[in-house]
Parts: C-alpha cells; structure tokens; sequence
C-alpha cells in the first residue's frame, strides 16, 4: 500500500510543479514563441527606418546642394573653367 501512496504523491507533485513552471507563450500553430525573435524583428525594423532616414537626409542634402548650383547659375555662367558674374 505504501508504494502506491508514494507513487501517488509523487505523480501529484510532477503535476504541480508542472502547472507552477512558467510556460512559453504558443503562436497560432501551437509552437513555442521565442521572445527573442520580436526583439530581432524590432531591431531589423528600426534599421530599416534609420536606412530610409539616412537616404531621406543624403537627397535632401543633394536638392539643396543643386538649389545652391541653380541660383548661381541664374545669375552666373560657367566660362573658361570658372564662374563669372554675367
């Protein structure tokens, strides 16, 4: 009778300390969602908006840069190899 009781006890408490353990969050298909791959997904995100803001900032500084070009060249012309004020 004793072993019974032992194995009883013993099974409730794998039971118990089963349901104490914390468990991994499940996606739909019922697999384990590894909390790293949001971090990951979030860092790839963030380097894909610093990548547009950095191409953003490049043109910007192209169009001013040609703006400069343009105003100067309303009002100067490029001869010889230099510019000179028409």
């Amino acid at each position: 009778m004793w072993p019974v009781v032992i194995l009883m006890a013993a099974t409730l408490m794998r039971i118990k300390a089963r349901m104490l353990i914390p468990r991994k969050p499940l996606n739909e298909e019922g697999q384990e969602i590894d909390p790293r791959q949001e971090l990951v997904e979030r860092l790839l995100e963030y380097k894909r908006y610093k990548s547009v803001l950095d191409d953003l900032r490049w043109k910007k500084t192209r169009l001013v840069n040609l703006d400069e070009v343009t105003s100067i060249g309303s009002c100067a012309r490029w001869r010889h190899g230099h510019w000179s004020m028409s």
